[in-house]
């Protein structure tokens, strides 16, 4: 069963590259934002889960206007791949995650995208494919140590803010 997973998980992480790569030279454009409705949907059935990225009991705050320091254990929709470098919400390309660790992915890719310049597109394609592969999680190398290092600045940084570290 554990073969099967990895085995759908590496076709979902071979499927993410494509479809960044289509995003990236014109051919599809950005996603529109998810509904209301299905994200609601979403954070409520997914609530009472672990993030699989920190691992923290995820919460449904419904009617709330979340923030990282008092709702730092919301449930989330995660992107596998960034809205922003054409993720979608298909179901294969979404997955619950916290508030934090979410921000926490969001900060990474902020970074990266400051240190070439004002946008997306100033950031060289192999290095956003990189950081696409790092993002969809299943290929673990030294390659992404930088990306996992400002993942986990990131998310101590939030944590820290939202005094759940001493």
């Amino acid at each position: 069963m554990d073969d099967d997973r990895g085995g759908r998980n590496m076709i979902r992480t071979v499927g993410v590259v494509i479809r960044f790569s289509l995003f990236y030279f014109g051919v599809i454009s950005e996603s529109k934002r998810i509904s209301p409705s299905k994200k609601h949907r979403f954070r409520t059935r997914e609530a009472g889960q672990n993030c699989p990225k920190c691992g923290i009991i995820m919460k449904h705050y419904k009617g709330k206007l979340v923030n990282h320091k008092i709702h730092y254990d919301a449930v989330t929709v995660g992107h596998i791949l960034p809205l922003a470098l054409g993720g979608s919400h298909s179901k294969w390309q979404i997955q619950p995650e916290c508030k934090i660790c979410n921000a926490a992915h969001g900060a990474v890719l902020a970074e990266l995208i400051h240190q070439y310049g004002k946008s997306k597109w100033d950031v060289p394609y192999f290095i956003l494919l990189k950081f696409v592969v790092y993002s969809a999680g299943q290929i673990k190398s030294t390659s992404f140590y930088k990306f996992e290092n400002e993942f986990q600045r990131h998310l101590f940084r939030l944590k820290e803010t939202a005094g759940l570290v001493d």
